[in-house]
């Protein structure tokens, strides 16, 4: 359930800022590939990849089973390369990126506050307020 809000959040709350700022792609030089139909801001895909990282990576930690400076190690790579990707490809402006993945990390650290139980080794559950 945590991880499937992680991942829907950041896509939701990146696609609405899209529809809110309205920036179009780069178009400084001849594309690299064909342009998605979508705006620029922010980089949904930046945004998906630290919520998917961070959210595994919370996970493996209440778990205790994973190596959790190896996951967290891993997944820093993982996201760096999809955030340098869409700057390469020149899909996003570097702030495009940036600002997806600040929204994709903050999105899961407040899940995370909110929907996993601070015991280590208990089942994530919805709390009531």
């Amino acid at each position: 359930l945590f991880l499937a809000l992680a991942l829907a959040g950041a896509s939701a709350i990146s696609h609405l800022a899209k529809l809110w700022i309205l920036r179009p792609r780069p178009n400084l030089f001849e594309a690299v590939t064909a342009m998605p139909a979508d705006l620029s801001f922010p980089s949904a895909h930046s945004a998906q990849a630290v919520a998917f990282a961070i959210a595994i990576c919370c996970i493996a930690s209440r778990s205790g089973t994973v190596s959790f400076a190896w996951l967290c190690s891993m997944f820093a790579a993982v996201v760096s390369l999809v955030a340098v990707s869409r700057i390469y490809l020149q899909v996003h402006y570097p702030t495009d990126v940036l600002v997806g993945l600040v929204i994709g990390a903050l999105w899961v650290v407040g899940l995370r506050a909110v929907i996993l139980p601070s015991g280590k080794h208990s089942e994530p559950s919805l709390q009531t307020f």
